[in-house]
């Protein structure tokens, strides 16, 4: 087990207090996911794969909503499921996604906020990287960061950091 120092344990509850300040404990999970082929520039394939993974969602029951993601300066339409807050039900949720991402839309990743919007990507291979925080950010952060998500309905960038 590994044992932390007093100030590893406050640096640690800081962080987490901070991450309580920004939107509250009560945030849903949520995974970003897509079905864009970045390899192909044929703007209705890759309609009508955003179009084939909301059915399948739908088909699952899931609750998401439509939002823009820029992966590695590529623009994606993709998805913000609502994961399960129970703890057994989301992780199966996951693992569905999961498959539904890498195996049947040929996804590298999928990104992962908790509940306090830390987030991880989850690769095809199986490892996981830490992304850092979602936050909110402006058009001209969200572009000069590259790497961003955009809510139409709020009308609102996010960023890692």
């Amino acid at each position: 087990m590994l044992t932390l120092s007093k100030s590893e344990q406050d640096a640690k509850y800081s962080k987490l207090m901070e991450q309580r300040r920004w939107r509250g404990p009560n945030l849903p999970a949520v995974m970003f996911i897509s079905a864009w082929d970045s390899m192909s520039s044929d703007h209705n394939y890759n309609t009508q794969r955003h179009l084939q993974l909301r059915d399948v969602l739908e088909e699952h029951r899931y609750s998401f909503k439509p939002v823009l993601g820029c992966w590695e300066e590529v623009q994606e339409a993709s998805y913000c499921v609502v994961l399960p807050s129970e703890i057994t039900l989301q992780e199966a949720a996951i693992a569905e996604l999961k498959r539904i991402a890498f195996d049947r839309f040929d996804q590298a990743a999928v990104l992962i906020a908790d509940r306090y919007r830390m987030c991880t990507l989850h690769w095809d291979g199986g490892d996981v990287t830490e992304a850092g925080q979602l936050v909110p950010a402006t058009f001209e952060e969200a572009h000069a960061a590259g790497d961003y998500t955009y809510d139409p309905q709020q009308d609102q960038y996010y960023i890692t950091r």
